[in-house]
């Protein structure tokens, strides 16, 4: 079986998925990049994913332009990420199956469906294909939600990123985090407003002023940094919150490794959030918004991590301070997200369903039904959060 993956770039959230797809398919894999590496990448210390030899470079010229479409055309299933809608329709068609892997589509607000532009770019997207042999895969829990807004019906499966998931002696994890001295509270993102870096200094001004001991490290550079800065030491906050930089992608893990709780902010903006997995994957205990296109996938809240209501400090808060007076409820939810990561929401689970699914789909036989996790058929969750539990259609 012939499977193609057209996407702007190669990338570390999709590698892990593409050699395991490459290893089931027996070498019948390929990737097309129709964009170069970005320069955004290059600085943050990426390395060139698109050299990987299964990978066609569909902008480089004619030919591997040729190349691309002649698999796009022709492979049993295609799976497209970001790329020209052109190409989509062109596979359309031909008749045969095809996957539209997306996050959703109103993450800048649901009133947006009423903007001629924007209903025109997702029914060239994807809306003109409702009785097409099409499926999605969703990487936001909230794509779903989207849909039935738009008064279309496909088969939507849930799916994300996947990044290299590392695998441990989690005893000997957990003691590392047992080591430290203080609370090790970590937040990873760009410092943009979506990412909301002044939630986590809000957190740190209230565990002070309640005489917690902790620490609170924030890896990453951007617009709102010196804001921040500004922010920490009025106050008063430098002793707590360490601003660490920019780092490489191993050297973020090696702080999540080290940290007993780990912070993500975003709003709705935010699509899926891979530093979700990553630090699940480091057996944090996490406390995430409830906007996360990840975190209605991933989080079992209570249990694997906790979830807040969106831009609610107190209730944040709340749960941070929860954690702080219960360490051993944060190794207990450290060793849960540890094993929602290694067991369910890894490449390999993942991709061995997805490929699954698509051998039912082109040999047009029954497929298999996965009751959670990668490729079970997603619900119809709405952008809110109430008490603790969201509002299910």
């Amino acid at each position: 079986m012939k499977v193609t993956f057209v996407a702007n770039f190669m990338n570390h959230h999709q590698l892990p998925f593409s050699l395991e797809m490459q290893r089931l398919t027996d070498g019948g894999y390929t990737f097309v990049a129709f964009d170069p590496l970005a320069e955004e990448q290059r600085n943050l210390g990426y390395y060139d994913m698109n050299a990987l030899p299964f990978v066609i470079r569909a902008y480089e010229n004619d030919a591997e332009y040729n190349r691309a479409m002649d698999v796009i055309l022709n492979d049993d299933m295609v799976i497209f990420g970001s790329c020209p809608d052109e190409v989509v329709a062109k596979r359309a068609a031909t008749g045969k199956p095809f996957i539209i892997y997306s996050e959703r589509f109103f993450k800048k607000g649901t009133y947006r469906r009423f903007i001629p532009i924007t209903y025109k770019k997702i029914y060239n997207r994807l809306l003109r294909y409702e009785n097409h042999d099409v499926s999605i895969i969703c990487s936001s829990a909230y794509l779903p939600y989207d849909i039935k807004l738009l008064r279309k019906k496909f088969d939507i499966y849930k799916w994300g990123y996947f990044p290299q998931t590392n695998e441990y002696d989690l005893e000997k994890l957990i003691d590392k985090k047992k080591a430290n001295e203080k609370v090790n509270i970590l937040w990873v993102a760009r410092f943009i407003k979506l990412k909301h870096p002044e939630a986590a200094v809000a957190v740190a001004e209230k565990l002070k002023k309640d005489g917690y001991d902790f620490t609170l490290n924030m890896v990453g550079i951007g617009p709102l940094e010196e804001e921040i800065k500004a922010s920490i030491k009025e106050k008063g906050l430098e002793d707590y919150v360490k601003l660490l930089g920019s780092t490489t992608p191993e050297g973020v893990r090696e702080e999540m490794d080290k940290a007993d709780i780990f912070l993500f902010n975003s709003d709705f903006h935010e699509g899926w959030g891979a530093v979700m997995n990553e630090s699940m994957n480091s057996a944090c205990a996490v406390i995430a918004s409830h906007a996360i296109g990840s975190v209605p996938f991933l989080i079992d809240n209570g249990k694997n991590g906790f979830v807040y209501e969106n831009g609610n400090i107190e209730d944040l808060y709340k749960k941070v301070k929860y954690l702080c007076d219960n360490p051993e409820k944060r190794v207990e939810m450290g060793k849960a997200a540890y094993e929602t990561i290694t067991k369910q929401w890894c490449a390999e689970n993942a991709t061995q369903r997805l490929y699954n699914i698509i051998k039912a789909k082109v040999e047009k036989t029954e497929e298999p039904v996965y009751k959670d996790g990668p490729c079970s058929k997603a619900e119809i969750i709405m952008p809110k959060y109430r008490k603790g539990n969201y509002d299910k259609i």
